[in-house]
C-alpha cells in the first residue's frame, strides 16, 4: 500500500476532498470542512488549540481511502468496508509523557507540520498547533495536563477510531524507545479500546519490569495517567479495570492466565553499556 503520510510541510499537499487527490484534510472550518478542534482550556499566552487532520491516500491497487469518510470510487463514496488497524510498540517515552503505545501512536496518522516546539511555530495553520506542539513545550510538559490524551480522544470520537489496536511487546524499552535496557516480555496484546490496552500493557508489562514510578498508570500525578485519563473522559476508552474484559493465554504453559498479579510478565533483561545502565538508574531512583 502507498501511504502518503508525509507532512504537508515536507512535500504532501493540503486537500479538502478525494477529488483533489492524495493529501491531508485540515478540519479548520475552511473549504467546506467543519471546524473540529480541541483546546487546553488555558487563558492568555498559555492558551493553545489544535485541529484534527486526516489523510486521503491511494493504495497500490488504486483504492482511494478517505480515513474519515471511507472508500472513494469515481464520483462518490462507496459502501466498501474500511478496516483500520493501529499497530504500536510499548516503550518508555520521556519524563513528560511516561510511556508510548497505542494512544500516542495515533499521532502518526496526523499531520505534524510545524515541528514539535510551540516556540518554534509548531503551527499547522493560523493559530492551530499540531498534535505534538499542542500539549508539550518541545520535550517538557506544556501549560495544561493530559492534553495529549484530550487531542487523541477528540480524534477518535470525531474522525476515526481503529477497528483494532495491537501492541507488540516482544521487547519493552525500560528507559528509551531506541536504546537498552530492555525486557523481553514476549507478549502481543490487542483490544478495540486503545486506552484500556495502554493501561493494561503498561501496568502489567512495562511497570513491573522497569519499576520506574513514571510508568505506574495508577500514579494520579504522573503524565502517563493524566493523558490516559483525559482520553478516557472524552469517551475514547476506559482506564477502569472493572470495565475491562481481559483474556490472557500463556503459550509456554499452554493455559489461560487469571486476573490479578499473575498477569504481570517479567522478562529477561538486556542492560547494554554502563552508560545505558546509568541512564536507567537515574530515571528509576532520582
Amino acid at each position: 500500500m502507498k501511504l502518503q503520510l508525509i507532512d504537508v510541510s515536507v512535500g504532501n499537499q493540503r486537500v479538502y476532498h478525494p477529488r483533489e487527490g492524495n493529501g491531508y484534510v485540515y478540519c479548520d472550518g475552511t473549504g467546506g470542512v467543519p471546524l473540529t478542534k480541541y483546546d487546553n482550556g488555558c487563558n492568555g499566552s498559555e492558551y493553545r488549540a489544535t485541529i484534527m487532520t486526516y489523510p486521503i491516500m491511494t493504495t497500490d491497487k488504486g483504492t482511494v481511502i478517505d480515513l474519515k469518510h471511507g472508500i472513494w470510487a469515481g464520483k462518490s463514496y462507496t459502501d466498501q468496508p474500511l478496516r483500520f488497524v493501529n499497530f504500536a510498540a510499548l516503550n518508555h517515552h520521556s519524563s513528560y509523557c511516561g510511556a508510548t503505545s497505542a494512544v500516542k501512536n495515533y499521532l502518526g496518522i496526523a499531520d505534524l507540520s510545524g515541528g514539535p516546539n510551540p516556540d518554534g511555530s509548531g503551527k499547522l495553520t493560523k493559530d492551530y498547533y499540531n498534535f505534538h506542539a499542542f500539549p508539550f513545550n518541545k520535550w517538557t510538559p506544556g501549560p495544561a495536563l493530559g492534553m495529549l490524551g484530550g487531542a487523541v480522544g477528540t480524534y477518535l470520537t470525531t474522525i476515526r477510531k481503529a477497528d483494532l489496536n495491537i501492541t507488540t511487546a516482544e521487547w519493552v524499552g525500560l528507559a528509551s524507545r531506541t536504546e537498552l535496557p530492555v525486557a523481553r516480555t514476549r507478549t502481543v496484546l490487542a483490544s478495540t479500546d486503545p486506552v484500556a490496552l495502554d493501561y493494561h500493557a503498561i501496568k502489567y508489562l512495562l511497570w513491573p519490569n522497569s519499576r520506574y514510578p513514571l510508568h505506574n498508570p495508577d500514579n494520579i500525578d504522573g503524565p502517563l495517567r493524566q493523558y490516559l485519563q483525559k482520553c478516557a473522559q472524552i469517551g475514547a476508552g476506559t482506564i477502569n479495570e472493572k470495565e475491562m474484559g481481559v483474556q490472557s493465554y500463556d503459550f509456554s504453559k499452554r493455559s489461560p492466565q487469571k486476573r490479578g498479579k499473575s498477569l504481570e510478565i517479567i522478562g529477561a533483561k538486556e542492560w547494554g553499556s554502563i552508560k545505558n545502565m546509568a541512564i536507567y538508574m537515574i530515571k528509576r531512583f532520582l
